[in-house]
């Protein structure tokens, strides 16, 4: 049965000689292995372009309800063209390293409506604005909100820290990162250099670890780092 839906891709694999298999989080579906043939051809039926990390797609496909299955695409359009995020490699980086993220948190064959719109505005916002420098740090702690694992309160992800042990000393000789984060979350400027974003983003993702037993490493945080 076609079903008609929004999708973000996250990555694909090469599949054979001409396919490839992408991911895709869908708004209907939740997050869904596509296999689309063709693409890697002289004259592709979908531009391989539509594939790239955070690309936002209308989606025209056939569902059925399986774990295990391949899903198949009928019709595949853009609905937001990037202008920046293929093209200023500090974007392009930072959408890989989400990407990836999204990849180990999202998860299941239900769709998340709420999840999606907010993930939308996101990539249309890291695209638009010309400043970026704390776009990640932000971003985790918004998706850590809608996941439903925080709860707006800073010391509480720096308690939860100490308590699995990803902190040696107690919640109180970080009151300096703390604040940072607070004023990020109330959406105020703040003034971080590149070590102390590069300390609190590991604070997060370790946060990110307590809540997902397979989280493992990000590889592409290694690339976004040496910029």
């Amino acid at each position: 049965m076609l079903h008609k839906t929004e999708g973000i891709c996250l990555y694909y694999i090469k599949h054979k000689d001409h396919s490839i298999i992408a991911r895709i989080f869908t708004k209907n579906f939740g997050l869904q292995s596509y296999l689309i043939n063709s693409v890697r051809t002289t004259k592709p039926k979908f531009n391989v372009a539509f594939f790239q990390p955070l690309s936002l797609l209308e989606m025209v496909v056939y569902h059925k309800e399986s774990r295990d299955i391949l899903q198949r695409v009928r019709e595949i359009r853009l609905i937001y063209n990037f202008q920046e995020i293929p093209f200023v490699f500090a974007k392009s980086a930072l959408a890989t390293v989400v990407s990836e993220l999204l990849g180990k948190v999202l998860y299941g064959e239900v769709g998340n409506e709420e999840i999606f719109q907010f993930l939308k505005q996101k990539i249309i916002h890291l695209d638009q604005d010309p400043d970026c420098s704390n776009f990640l740090l932000t971003f985790l702690l918004e998706l850590l909100q809608y996941l439903g694992f925080w709860n707006g309160n800073v010391e509480e992800i720096f308690q939860s820290l100490y308590e699995s042990r990803y902190l040696k000393v107690t919640p109180k000789y970080f009151e300096q990162e703390i604040n940072a984060l607070k004023i990020l979350w109330n959406q105020k400027p703040v003034s971080i250099s590149a070590s102390q974003r590069s300390e609190l983003i590991d604070h997060l993702l370790n946060y990110y670890r307590i809540h997902f037993e397979h989280f493992g490493k990000l590889k592409s945080l290694e690339v976004f780092r040496h910029l």
